[in-house]
């Protein structure tokens, strides 16, 4: 893997690495997730790998078994429920900011996503079809100008696809 610049760009590297993963349902739930594994694939020590994978607890996105080690989450049903309202939430604001201030470059922006999806929609590639929604949705969020509601987004987005499964 390429250098990285500190041990915070290098642990945001894992996470999103890990996450991108998750969403693209190339790490299925159950799966665990070796320390020393990870450390290697990425040339990292296991402690960057620790840090990753704990950001990642927090997120819910895996969980971590004491003595076990960590594993891919698995969300029961009434989880996936509250994900999607929470999604279902996000969705409907989002949307009303975006009409409420969006711009022609910014639909025509929109309008290209939306393609791009709909033709991986209707391909085989798992991972282009999952990597193309929430480049759409930040589209959206684009208008607000806001990062949390992008970090938001994305961490919504993950759970949900996970859920999904």
């Amino acid at each position: 893997m390429a250098s990285m610049d500190t041990p915070a760009s290098t642990t945001e590297v894992i996470v999103e690495s890990l996450t991108r993963a998750v969403v693209e349902h190339r790490l299925l739930p159950g799966t665990k997730l070796a320390e020393q594994k990870l450390a290697d694939h990425f040339g990292v020590s296991r402690t960057l790998v620790r840090q990753a994978l704990f950001q990642l607890s927090q997120n819910r996105l895996i969980r971590l078994e004491p003595a076990r080690g960590a594993f891919v989450a698995t969300p029961s049903v009434d989880e996936a429920r509250q994900v999607f309202a929470v999604r279902r939430m996000l969705e409907i604001s989002t949307v009303r900011a975006f009409v409420a201030a969006s711009t022609p470059a910014m639909i025509r922006s929109l309008k290209k996503h939306m393609e791009a999806e709909r033709k991986a929609m209707l391909g085989q590639n798992v991972g282009l079809r999952t990597a193309c929604a929430p480049s759409c949705w930040a589209t959206f969020t684009c208008v607000s100008r806001s990062s949390w509601a992008t970090r938001c987004w994305h961490r919504s987005w993950a759970n949900s696809s996970r859920a999904a499964r």
